[in-house]
C-alpha cells in the first residue's frame, strides 16, 4: 500500500506506472489474473465478462492502459472498433442471435466502473432481460441547456487566457529570437485564442476529459503522451493550475445552482407577500403586466414561476427562445398574454430575480 507521502514524491512517470500496476485489466491483460479469452492481437484483447448481465458477455478492451476514450490515440482506437465488429459478428454465429448491443461506459456518470476503457458486446434475442436505452426528450432541458452555455464558456475561456502563453511573454522570455513582424505577432495571438477556443470546447462538450483533468491532473498528462493531437494542444498548458480552476469552477457552479433554486423559492414567497406594497405598485407599470387587472395578472405569473422556477430563469436568460416555447404550450401561453415578456425580462435580470425595489 502507497502511502500519500510516498505518492506526493512520485513523477508522474511513477504515478501512471502505479496505476498501471494496480487496473485489474492490466493485471488480466499481463495474464497475472486468469481469464477466458475470446479474442486477441497485438493491440486488443477481449474476455468473457466474469459477471455478465447475458449469456455471451464480451468485454473488449486495448492493451495499453487508457482509462477514457478521448485518451486512446486515433490509430489504436480504430484497431479497437475493428476487433469488436469481428468479435459482435462472431457472436452472432455462435449464439445464434441475429442481433448484438455494443456499449460504451466513458466516465464513471456514464456508468464506467472500471479505470481501464472497454466495450461491452451482448448478444440479444427478443424477450431477453435486457433494457434497451429509451432516451426520452427532456424540453426543460433546452432551457437548461441554453442558460448554462454563455457562463460555462466564458468561464473556461477566461481560465484558459490564464494560462495560454500569450505571444509577449514568449517573444520577452526568448531574447535569442528576432523579434516579431506585426504580422507574426498577429498569427501568434490569433493561434493562441483558437487553441484556447478549441481547448474550452474540448472541456465543454466532453464531461470525462474535464473530471479526468479535474480528478487527476498528473496522470492526464501522462495519458496526453499517447495522443499526439492532445498532446500537441494541450501543450503549453499548466495542468495542475487548469484542473484546480477547472474544479473550483465547477464547484461554483453547482453551488450557484442549488442556492439559485433557494433563491427563486424565496423571491416569489416575496413576491406574492408584498403585492399590496408601494415598491411592487412600482413594478407593475402598464408596460409590464398590459391586461384589464395588472395585480392579478402579475400574482397569476409569479404563482406559475414559483412552481416552475427552471422556466423564470430562462425567461431573464433567453425571453426570445421562452416566447418560442410558448407557442407549443397553450395552457402556459394563455397566462401570458398581455405581458410585456422582454421587459419583464430585463426587470428580472437587473434585480437578479427580484422585482422588489
Amino acid at each position: 500500500m502507497v502511502t500519500q507521502e510516498e505518492l506526493e514524491k512520485m513523477s508522474p512517470e511513477e504515478i501512471a506506472q502505479l496505476q498501471k500496476d494496480n487496473c485489474i485489466f492490466c493485471k488480466i491483460i499481463r495474464g497475472e489474473i486468469p481469464s477466458k479469452k475470446v479474442y486477441e492481437d497485438d493491440n486488443v484483447v477481449a474476455i468473457l465478462d466474469i459477471n455478465p448481465a447475458r449469456k455471451g458477455h464480451v468485454l473488449v478492451m486495448p492493451k495499453e492502459h487508457f482509462p477514457i476514450l478521448p485518451l486512446i490515440p486515433p490509430k489504436i482506437f480504430d484497431k479497437i472498433f475493428l476487433a469488436t465488429k469481428i468479435i459482435a459478428h462472431g457472436i452472432r454465429k455462435a449464439m445464434l442471435v441475429n442481433e448484438t448491443t455494443i456499449f460504451i461506459a466513458n466516465g464513471a456518470v456514464a456508468g464506467q466502473q472500471s479505470p481501464h476503457f472497454l466495450f461491452h458486446i451482448f448478444p440479444r434475442d427478443k424477450g431477453d432481460v435486457l433494457t434497451n436505452f429509451n432516451l426520452q426528450e427532456n424540453p426543460a432541458m433546452k432551457g437548461e441547456q441554453k442558460s448554462i452555455e454563455a457562463p460555462l464558456k466564458n468561464n473556461l475561456n477566461i481560465m484558459l487566457s490564464k494560462i495560454l502563453p500569450s505571444s509577449n511573454s514568449s517573444s520577452k522570455n526568448d531574447s535569442s529570437k528576432s523579434k516579431e513582424s506585426p504580422k507574426d505577432a498577429k498569427d501568434l495571438v490569433d493561434l493562441m485564442a483558437k487553441k484556447q477556443e478549441l481547448i474550452a470546447q474540448i472541456l465543454e462538450e466532453h464531461d470525462d476529459v474535464r473530471l479526468a483533468l479535474i480528478e487527476d491532473p498528473i496522470s492526464f498528462k501522462e495519458q496526453l503522451k499517447g495522443n499526439p493531437k492532445l498532446e500537441e494542444l494541450f501543450n503549453g498548458i499548466d495542468i495542475e493550475t487548469l484542473s484546480k480552476q477547472l474544479s473550483s469552477s465547477f464547484k461554483e457552479v453547482a453551488v450557484v445552482k442549488e442556492d439559485d433554486a433557494k433563491e427563486e423559492k424565496i423571491t416569489n414567497q416575496n413576491l406574492e407577500s408584498s403585492d399590496s406594497s408601494s415598491s411592487q405598485s412600482n413594478e407593475l407599470k402598464p408596460e409590464v403586466f398590459l391586461g384589464e387587472d395588472p395585480l392579478k395578472q402579475r400574482a397569476a405569473v409569479f404563482e406559475y414561476f414559483n412552481s416552475k422556477p427552471k422556466a423564470k430563469q430562462l425567461l431573464i436568460s433567453d425571453p426570445d427562445y421562452f416566447i418560442e416555447l410558448l407557442k407549443n404550450r397553450p395552457d402556459v401561453k394563455e397566462l401570458f398574454v398581455d405581458v410585456n415578456i422582454h421587459l419583464l425580462s430585463e426587470k428580472l435580470k437587473e434585480r437578479g430575480g427580484d422585482v422588489d425595489e
